[in-house]
């Protein structure tokens, strides 16, 4: 069964949305500001994007997941002309958010619909990001694939030489998948 999507009015801005999936907040979007990072771990990532390069300096960026295009936005709006692929696996919601809340036509932002682990491979050899994001979600629920050592490995490769890597780690109190992310980027 498709999951239902669904984009919800900000009860804080007449101009963001929140996109939903089967009732699960999964991203906000400020449509006339794309600065506006509504969720806290989005700030934070944000922040990180910040202080790569100097300010308004472009990028390139590689966002392995989708959803709303929350960052990929941000990187648009704070760095033109950084160049960016967003890989989202299903392309049911690509297109949804694509009309409901199109990309600006210079933002400098390819989508790829593939699955994250495929994207990795049949992505341009050559190409080297500044910054790698895994953020890869299916309701609240990660794959287990974002554990294995050859996934993150295969990200990390994807960096160029003062790269960094981002992941977002929703967890349970103890912090296990958060543990066994750390191991497979040690691996």
């Amino acid at each position: 069964m498709a999951p239902r999507i669904e984009f919800e009015r900000d009860v804080f801005s007449s101009t963001g949305w929140t996109l939903l999936v089967d009732g699960a907040a999964q991203s906000h979007v400020d449509a006339d500001d794309p600065t506006r990072l509504f969720f806290e771990y989005v700030r934070r990532i944000g922040n990180v994007i910040d202080a790569l390069a100097d300010p308004g300096a472009p990028i390139t960026a590689l966002h392995l997941g989708g959803g709303a295009m929350s960052l990929a936005r941000y990187v648009a709006a704070t760095r033109p002309d950084s160049r960016q692929v967003v890989v989202e696996a299903d392309a049911r919601l690509v297109a949804l958010v694509t009309e409901r809340l199109p990309l600006p036509s210079a933002s400098g932002v390819s989508i790829m619909v593939a699955d994250a682990r495929d994207a990795l491979a049949r992505l341009d050899a050559e190409l080297a990001f500044d910054l790698v994001v895994v953020d890869l979600y299916s309701r609240l629920e990660a794959p287990a694939f974002v554990d294995d050592p050859a996934f993150l490995g295969a990200c990390l490769g994807r960096l160029g030489p003062a790269g960094v890597m981002v992941v977002n780690v929703a967890d349970a109190p103890g912090g296990p998948r958060l543990a066994a992310q750390a191991r497979g980027i040690a691996r």
